[in-house]
């Protein structure tokens, strides 16, 4: 259990006694450490301690030593001297002569602090990232007159002088660190002294923190990928849906197109077909007038053969003849334009007689003419009368129809 010996001096740690709650006692000129398992005897004939198991439980050691946190004189030959992490005797009246060697500097007490919170650590000890302010307190004992320098981690710059025993280092970054101590009395320096320990990092610089990010930053730039793809793919889409909605509207634009060409195809060829069907309406109606005139002028030769055989100036039998040709050629009803007209019209007429069996053979012929757009003085000539007849006609089929008078006539007609 004996931590270091220096010249006339032996150093114990505290953690190398066994048990909790330890106590230093000195009974009959001799020293004492109880713990609550153990009672240790020291020797001074080979400064070490002997252990024994403590049978006396006591609520509280006698003698308990109240100088715990200063050196004290125990008797003629020891003095003891607290240090932070135990405590050492110092010898006197032994032969030390011809033992050489500077003072050694002893850490007494180091902790380290925040504004709630306050512990001690040993060398080599790693502390908590919330508690980063370091508080050393160190003296070489028995000795007066010292100054104190000190310097934190190799290369850093040595401070001043100080008669000061103790320092305080504030708000320390995580790492390790090696605080070096060293005396000097009347211009020597003595023996450096140092205390290793380490600031853990905050959790958030831990390695597993790190991993933590790394695996983070993964997911994120995975997360980044497939948004973009997905961007890409929607913008894809749109710019497929586009060129479909373009193509639609082109289809239909060229659908629109061809079908107004193919109406006016249709148109033109209606307007021809309309001319066509008009040109033979008026061929039909001319040749139906010149076989009206021819049937009232052979009617007009009739009558005269009628006055000359009356007069007995012609043979009665050349009469007979001529009278028998006329009648040839002449005839009670032409149908001709009934029929053609029908063909003509795609049976308008025989619908005409179907639903409107009232109407008559100028009736019909008149609803021709009007279906076909021809003027009151058109069908004037065509039906050999005077226009206001044609206006009376009008009148009379509107009635034989049973149109109302805001109905209109050519529409009607057109609806057949």
């Amino acid at each position: 259990m004996i931590f270091n010996t220096v010249p006339g001096r032996t150093i114990f740690l505290v953690d190398e006694f066994d048990g909790d709650n330890l106590y230093l006692s000195f009974r009959d000129d001799n020293v004492q450490v109880l713990t609550d398992d153990f009672k240790y005897f020291y020797s001074e004939a080979d400064t070490s301690f002997t252990q024994q198991r403590r049978v006396d439980y006591q609520s509280a050691p006698e003698n308990l030593m109240p100088w715990i946190y200063r050196s004290a004189v125990l008797n003629n030959e020891i003095e003891f001297l607290p240090l932070y992490n135990g405590f050492a005797f110092r010898y006197y009246n032994r032969e030390t002569n011809g033992i050489t060697g500077n003072p050694t500097l002893q850490f007494r007490q180091v902790e380290a602090y925040n504004n709630e919170e306050r512990i001690s650590f040993f060398e080599g000890e790693t502390i908590s990232h919330r508690l980063n302010n370091i508080r050393v307190e160190y003296l070489v004992p028995n000795q007066q007159d010292m100054r104190y320098q000190y310097q934190l981690n190799s290369g850093g710059n040595w401070s001043a002088w100080s008669p000061e025993t103790g320092l305080n280092l504030i708000n320390l970054s995580y790492g390790n660190y090696t605080l070096t101590v060293r005396a000097m009395k009347q211009g020597e320096i003595y023996d450096e002294t140092t205390l290793s320990f380490r600031i853990a990092p905050p959790w958030y610089h831990s390695w597993y923190a790190y991993i933590m990010y790394l695996l983070l930053a993964t997911g994120l730039l995975y997360l980044l990928y497939l948004w973009q793809q997905y961007t890409l793919r929607k913008q894809e889409k749109e710019h497929l849906l586009n060129q479909q909605q373009t193509l639609r509207q082109q289809a239909e634009k060229h659908r629109r197109k061809i079908l107004k060409l193919e109406q006016e195809r249709l148109q033109e060829d209606y307007n021809q077909l309309k001319e066509k069907l008009r040109e033979k309406t008026i061929e039909l109606a001319n040749k139906t007038k010149e076989n009206e005139d021819k049937n009232r002028l052979i009617e007009k030769l009739k009558g005269k053969l009628k006055t000359f055989q009356k007069e007995g100036d012609v043979p009665k039998t050349k009469l007979k003849e001529i009278q028998k040709m006329l009648d040839s050629y002449s005839t009670d009803e032409d149908n001709t334009f009934e029929i053609q007209m029908d063909q003509l019209h795609q049976d308008f007429y025989r619908r005409m007689m179907e639903n409107f069996p009232q109407l008559s053979s100028n009736d019909l012929r008149l609803c021709a003419y009007l279906k076909l757009g021809f003027n009151s003085k058109e069908i004037a000539e065509f039906m050999n009368i005077q226009p206001s007849s044609v206006y009376i006609n009008r009148s009379r089929l509107r009635k034989k129809l049973d149109l109302d008078t805001e109905q209109d006539l050519h529409e009607f007609l057109n609806s057949i």
